[in-house]
């Protein structure tokens, strides 16, 4: 299920059915409402006279040597090559878009030659230890005495944290200089508390939060990542490849969360195991808001475990 692509389209509304009221600055990113359009353009226009301090981009990596970088269209050794070395050096930038932008061509060119060195020597002890001779594989066969889940058992599903929620207080905290406009006001220091959070805490909010200049989360890309890949088998497994929703094969996982907790498939309990028809119909549901389809999802798992344990668990 998209996540950056939907982000605004479907959850705008939904948000606020985690854990009551919706804040201000959620509600301004996320909501249509017309009375806000003038602060949404405020925020843009200032995210682009950012962005206009800094409009020179970052060189690419260098095409030779050619480096075997297998299915996959990114190369993360240049990516932490470059972003190391932006560290060290201090040099002020953004990102847009997910590339580092300078505010002069010396800043740009001073980090693209001390990236490369990186990106060189890393790649080479890559492709060192890629060559070294090791045993050969050996065919791993299932343990006979594999104990597996009992598809017949009760999906239960776990508590969703709610995304905190600041106080007046916390948010005099990070006021700054008037705009004029109190809803803009509130949105800039809500902003500046969120940043704060995250900083101590990755997994404060549900959906981290995302602006015009930090770049979203690539939801479609992480799907087809052997970590991804993992976790899903993992799920699965686990529920014997059975539906939480119905009779059917589970085939795809539901994200009820998407703290980065969850997607490194370090908490796999917000995961549900599930068919394509009761996705869809989910995901249906979710488009009207993040509580519908909560609800749906609830209102699925409850009617099949009931349906368990009228049968005695049999099925």
């Amino acid at each position: 299920m998209p996540l950056v692509a939907q982000q605004r389209a479907s959850c705008h509304d939904g948000l606020s059915g985690l854990g009551g009221a919706m804040s201000f600055s959620k509600r301004v990113m996320f909501d249509r409402h017309p009375e806000e359009d003038h602060i949404r353009a405020r925020i843009a226009r200032s995210a682009e006279s950012v962005i206009e301090k800094f409009a020179v981009q970052a060189r690419p990596r260098p095409r030779k040597p050619k480096r075997n970088l297998g299915d996959r269209r990114r190369d993360s050794i240049w990516e932490g090559a470059l972003n190391a070395v932006i560290h060290e050096l201090g040099i002020k930038h953004i990102n847009v878009n997910g590339v580092p932008c300078f505010r002069t061509a010396e800043d740009r060119d001073r980090v693209h030659e001390a990236a490369v060195l990186q990106w060189h020597a890393k790649w080479d002890d890559v492709e060192n230890r890629r060559y070294r001779p090791t045993q050969p594989p050996q065919t791993v066969l299932p343990a006979t005495n594999e104990v597996k889940p009992k598809s017949s058992a009760p999906f239960i599903l776990s508590p969703i944290l709610p995304d905190p929620i600041p106080t007046e207080d916390q948010l005099k905290l990070f006021s700054v200089a008037s705009t004029g406009d109190p809803r803009l006001d509130r949105f800039k220091a809500e902003t500046k508390w969120r940043d704060v959070l995250i900083e101590r805490d990755e997994n404060a909010f549900l959906v981290p939060f995302v602006s015009w200049i930090r770049p979203a989360i690539d939801y479609n890309a992480y799907l087809k990542t052997p970590l991804w890949k993992g976790i899903k088998r993992k799920v699965l497994a686990k529920a014997g490849r059975k539906c939480a929703c119905c009779l059917q094969r589970a085939t795809e996982v539901h994200h009820r969360d998407y703290r980065p907790r969850v997607l490194a498939g370090e908490d796999l309990s917000p995961l549900v195991p599930i068919c394509r028809s009761c996705h869809d119909l989910i995901e249906n549901e979710r488009n009207k808001g993040w509580h519908s389809g909560e609800s749906k999802l609830a209102e699925l798992v409850n009617t099949e475990n009931q349906r368990l344990a009228g049968a005695g668990g049999q099925q």
